[in-house]
């Protein structure tokens, strides 16, 4: 009879556990909640809003964290002082995730350095220095860019 009872408690222990279960976050609702959010700054504090908008925050392999990177200290005590708190709060409430945290990082500066590539040439300039191949391709179907 004992033993009934402790398995028994096993049991309850198991279910409860599964009940807790964290709902993982999905990259794409993310980025849909994160750019409104970042939106409704672009006229209060557009430098704020540059720097949220620049960079997509990165979802962690646990599901429920969010990674945002900053250029700077500045911008990083800025976030954390004005914006995060309200941040969090939406975030969690549009969606329906209440173990969501914001893990703030600061870009090394070999991240803050990359290119920008703005035109078609740039860009395919790039990829053939990545893959010369490329260039054999654009000769060979005679491919140019306006």
């Amino acid at each position: 009879m004992e033993n009934d009872q402790e398995a028994d408690e096993g049991t309850t222990a198991t279910e409860d556990e599964e009940e807790i279960e964290i709902d993982r976050l999905r990259p794409e609702e993310v980025n849909i909640v994160w750019i409104k959010l970042a939106d409704e700054l672009k006229k209060d504090s557009p430098r704020m809003h540059l720097a949220l908008t620049g960079q997509q925050p990165m979802l962690l392999d646990d599901g429920t964290t969010l990674q945002v990177a900053f250029r700077n200290n500045a911008l990083l005590a800025e976030f954390k002082q004005d914006f995060k708190f309200k941040f969090l709060a939406e975030l969690r409430e549009e969606l329906g995730n209440a173990f969501l945290e914001i893990e703030e990082i600061i870009l090394s500066p070999d991240e803050k350095s990359q290119a920008k590539y703005y035109t078609n040439l740039d860009k395919l300039k790039h990829m053939m220095k990545k893959n010369p191949a490329l260039q054999k391709l654009k000769q060979d179907f005679n491919l140019d860019f306006e």
